[in-house]
């Protein structure tokens, strides 16, 4: 259902959609599409109000978009284009071989595959890669972040990494675990440590509220630096 905020005299259009979700997320695409996922029944007009609060960050992310239009192109995986891996951009190399294969060497990364023409093929071996990495890079952040906080009770949760459309990561309480959305072996590693951190403060706190940030201050008193360096990061 399309609805319109306002921010100044500028009409935003905004659409809702309904998921099996606990929270209220605002999601804006590069094609400027701007998307609000809310729980199943919750109230329309309380989810309208809550992204009215956040219209200065809505209008700039789709100015950021607007402005940045040639770099937000669907991805084609040809020799040339870039990708992003921990928060450096590498150049793409695809070489026809009957070895499958990724390796990343200097500032490429270099695609080795007999299907050298499947565009859907290549993705595949990429993030097939990416998910190898970050499976790696996530399990030895979380141990060292977990470790920081063992004052407060927290253990080292299990971890499983996912493709999420609208959130970096969740935590579940009940089944002491956490998901860490794929795309975030494309950012900074500072940027990941905030993510875990974020995560690993719901086994004490279920929300946002005065507690969580007082503990978040403790334990990471740059997250605000970093949580921007996140939304304003698009890795591509």
């Amino acid at each position: 259902m399309k609805n319109v905020l306002m921010y100044g005299k500028r009409k935003i259009p905004v659409i809702l959609i309904e998921r099996d979700r606990k929270t209220l997320a605002i999601t804006v695409k590069p094609d400027g599409r701007v998307e609000i996922y809310m729980p199943k029944g919750a109230d329309r007009k309380r989810a309208l109000h809550i992204a009215e609060k956040k219209r200065k960050w809505i209008a700039g992310k789709l100015d950021y978009f607007e402005q940045n239009r040639h770099r937000f192109v669907e991805k084609e995986y040809v020799s040339g284009e870039t990708h992003s891996y921990l928060g450096r951009k590498y150049r793409l190399r695809v070489r026809k071989s009957g070895r499958e294969r990724i390796k990343k060497t200097g500032g490429f990364i270099y695609i080795y595959t007999g299907r050298n023409r499947d565009l859907s093929h290549k993705k595949r071996l990429l993030y097939g890669w990416y998910k190898w990495q970050a499976e790696k890079i996530f399990a030895a952040m979380l141990v060292n972040r977990a470790a920081r906080l063992k004052k407060y009770g927290i253990k080292l949760p299990e971890f499983y990494v996912k493709r999420m459309k609208t959130r970096w990561g969740s935590c579940s309480r009940k089944k002491g675990r956490i998901n860490l959305n794929l795309e975030l072996i494309k950012t900074p590693g500072e940027c990941i440590e905030y993510v875990i951190d974020h995560e690993l403060l719901h086994f004490i706190c279920n929300n946002h509220g005065k507690e969580y940030h007082r503990l978040l201050d403790r334990i990471t008193p740059d997250w605000k630096a970093r949580k921007a360096k996140l939304e304003n990061y698009y890795p591509g």
